[in-house]
């Protein structure tokens, strides 16, 4: 029989997650850290599960057992996230071919959520249960969700966090009441533009978020204070943007920073 054996993967929020201790396979999707929410999406929690357990020095065949899937299952989900949420390198053997993942791979996409049916939910009960723990921005953000506003769009508009409309998304993929597209570097690119693309390039989804922070607010305080970002990270992507830019704002980042922490 050809073992292959999965070495080395870690999350990129490592220790956020317990390692899978049984096959009951549930997943609390609200806790996945940023790239299994990723995997979640695409893979479903066979995906996240056997992501996780690449963090063990098992086979496919204890990978199988332990998870209760098909062996072809398991195959079939490390080669979809091989060179996608797995760096791996193939080595052939005298047994076979062993598969090694060597490291987690960190992919960074921008979800564009749609409404789908809420399932046993109404729309009026789904409302007023994300208005009782989200407050009634939660209303607006659900009202607003059409199928091509992003999570950033949908964030900068309401003036909250990107953690507040990804936990609300989340909440909502849960009550299966959202799909979602994912854009990619290309998808990215194509919508945003090649400015905003290189911020993206250097930090991320954040990155985006500022910049649409700063147009609806024209300053670049105030846009900070809104993203809840972490203070001197924030200061750092909000100069970089207006530099990128060329804004005519005086910004300096240790007076910035002063500000933002009073």
């Amino acid at each position: 029989m050809v073992e292959e054996t999965v070495q080395g993967a870690q999350s990129v929020e490592q220790g956020s997650q317990p390692i899978v201790a049984s096959a009951v396979n549930n997943i609390n999707i609200q806790s996945l850290s940023g790239i299994e929410r990723t995997i979640y999406l695409e893979y479903g929690s066979d995906g996240v599960l056997v992501f996780r357990l690449s963090s063990r020095n098992m086979n496919v065949s204890e990978i199988s057992k332990e998870l209760a899937l098909e062996e072809e299952k398991v195959l079939e989900l490390i080669n979809k996230m091989k060179g996608k949420y797995l760096y791996v390198e193939e080595l052939k053997i005298e047994k076979g071919r062993e598969i090694v993942p060597t490291e987690a791979k960190q992919v960074v996409v921008v979800d564009v959520p749609k409404k789908i049916s809420a399932g046993n939910i109404s729309s009026v009960a789904l409302i007023s249960e994300l208005t009782i723990k989200f407050g009634p921005t939660a209303k607006k953000i659900f009202e607003m969700i059409d199928g091509k506003m992003d999570v950033l769009q949908l964030a900068a508009t309401n003036l909250v966090s990107l953690d507040y409309v990804d936990n609300l998304m989340w909440v909502l993929a849960d009550k299966k009441a959202v799909s979602f597209v994912r854009l990619y570097e290309e998808d990215i690119k194509k919508k945003y533009g090649s400015m905003c693309f290189n911020i993206f390039n250097q930090y991320g989804r954040e990155g985006i978020f500022l910049y649409q922070l700063l147009d609806k607010t024209a300053d670049p305080i105030t846009a900070i204070k809104y993203s809840e970002i972490e203070p001197s990270i924030a200061v750092e992507i909000m100069d970089y943007i207006l530099k990128a830019i060329n804004a005519p704002i005086s910004f300096n980042k240790k007076d910035a920073l002063t500000l933002i922490k009073r």
